[in-house]
């Protein structure tokens, strides 16, 4: 997309789905590569379930053979393995992701090696961002909705209070879709914030207080269309995504009920590969449909689109 010209309006749906083509389109071998990246361990686990559980239902292994109770330990620990692996890894692409759309529209052709080897030399800053980002947004309503159920629990346990009935779904399951619903709010409301981070990071002005700013001054200037517009490409995107992965379980559950090794193997890896390819794939493709509003945000309040920090791009 070249540089946005001045007073131009925002873009239509068909321009932005066209984009989004074009962009999934220049990475989809490389989403490929990371998802599957991020996936390895959870595949080899759930392979390792299902011929260890077909071992099981066969006989072959006991209870108390040595082989069944030094691979429970073992699928134990690696667990606890894929838990940090799928953490860090998944916490170095989302940034990668960014770099991509964000070096694209700067024009600065970088390599799949080179925005891997930034994502992990800026890890800590992002996980920092991250992290006052979340406690400024996201903390107190699962704070007091975290509160709000223990004190209804120790209310019951401790001081026998008997609430209505209707008091513990409110609470319980309430809550979980309130704090959902104005999370996703949020994902439309701080759609800038990464890409601001990007493009000051490493300046001398560079401050969280600063990012905060400038993010709730380009909020301030596209409120009511951009708003709606970033909410709709949001909600078809997450809506497509739900379609794939809901077709992906139909086949892989089919492959499941063969009743054979190949085809519960084959199941599993079609369903944990699948779902996680569509995420990311979903995930690429909103990033760089909030990038294009962000383009042109910023060409509104600044009289240009882009603002490129070869700070960033030094790291590679």
């Amino acid at each position: 997309m070249p540089e946005i010209e001045k007073n131009k309006l925002l873009p239509t749906y068909a321009e932005v789905l066209r984009e989004l083509g074009d962009q999934i389109n220049l990475r989809k071998w490389i989403i490929l590569k990371r998802s599957l990246l991020l996936i390895w361990p959870v595949l080899v686990g759930s392979v390792t379930l299902v011929i260890g559980n077909s071992l099981y239902n066969e006989g072959v292994l006991t209870r108390e053979s040595p082989l069944f109770i030094g691979g429970i330990i073992l699928l134990c620990f690696w667990a606890i393995f894929i838990v940090f692996y799928g953490a860090i890894m998944r916490h170095i692409f989302e940034i990668e992701k960014r770099i991509w759309v964000d070096s694209f529209f700067d024009k600065k052709n970088i390599e799949p090696n080179i925005s891997w080897k930034i994502s992990q030399k800026i890890f800590w800053p992002v996980f920092i961002f991250r992290f006052k980002i979340f406690a400024r947004y996201y903390f107190l309503p699962v704070f007091l909705y975290l509160l709000s159920l223990f004190i209804y629990i120790v209310a019951i346990l401790k001081f026998n209070i008997m609430w209505h009935w209707s008091i513990f779904p409110i609470i319980l399951l309430g809550g979980p879709i309130v704090i959902w619903l104005y999370a996703y709010y949020l994902r439309i409301k701080l759609r800038f914030s990464w890409f601001i981070f990007l493009d000051q990071y490493g300046k001398d002005n560079f401050s969280f207080k600063n990012l905060i700013k400038e993010m709730e001054e380009l909020e301030k200037i596209s409120k009511n269309e951009q708003f709606k517009k970033a909410f709709m490409i949001n909600f078809g995107v997450d809506s497509v995504e739900v379609l794939i992965n809901t077709v992906n379980s139909l086949i892989s559950n089919k492959l499941i009920s063969l009743n054979s090794n190949v085809g519960n193997v084959a199941g599993v890896v079609l369903k944990h590969a699948g779902d996680e390819i569509a995420m990311q794939a979903s995930s690429f493709a909103k990033i760089a449909a909030m990038y294009i509003l962000y383009q042109f945000a910023r060409q509104e309040l600044y009289g240009k689109s882009q603002e490129v920090n070869d700070f960033i791009y030094n790291l590679g």
